[in-house]
């Protein structure tokens, strides 16, 4: 499992060169020439020390709004990725979860315009529970296949767990898609 950190570079070659000086070239992702994540865990360099470690460099944390959810989930749609569930900051009522759980079904077994639409109708949804219940997103879940199924979660301050590196490359894709 890797834990990813995204930032937002400004000034990208500067910034860039400094955070080879900080971290060791293997645990930054250059996802583009704007956005790179640093790997972290639990023993080595936890979340805590990366976000110590950059807090003098020209760059700021990603953070993942509900209109990147948003395009994270046009981007599972479009590419037939599994979506596993949507997870929000406070809880949700019981009736609007039904219906999430629904939507998601129902995206994950449609195809053409019967996903598109399920699609729209779980927008709507979101939308309702963000506008009207002021509840913010916190993550998604969804999954590449690639020889075997492996999830990744994005989550609101900007963290992304991977569950195997084998997918770097499709994650690579989605990052540039939502970010760009």
């Amino acid at each position: 499992m890797m834990q990813v950190k995204l930032f937002e570079l400004f000034d990208t070659k500067e910034a860039f060169d400094k955070l080879l000086l900080i971290f060791e070239e293997e645990t930054i992702i250059k996802f583009s020439n704007k956005i790179i994540g640093i790997t972290y865990n639990y023993t080595d360099n936890s979340y805590i020390d990366v976000l110590k470690k950059v807090k003098d460099l020209n760059l700021r944390q990603v953070i993942n709004t509900s209109t990147i959810f948003i395009n994270i989930i046009n981007y599972c749609v479009s590419n037939s990725l599994f979506i596993n569930g949507i997870n929000f900051v406070y809880p949700v009522q019981e009736d609007s979860i039904g219906y999430l759980e629904d939507y998601l079904q129902k995206i994950n077994s449609a195809e053409g315009l019967e996903k598109q639409g399920n699609k729209l109708k779980l927008f709507k949804e979101i939308d309702w529970i963000i506008s009207d219940e002021c509840i913010d997103l916190r993550s998604i879940s969804f999954e590449f296949e690639k020889e075997m199924y492996t999830k990744v979660e994005f989550f609101n301050n900007g963290v992304i767990l991977i569950g195997n590196s084998s997918v770097i490359e499709e994650v690579r894709n989605l990052v540039r898609y939502i970010y760009l």
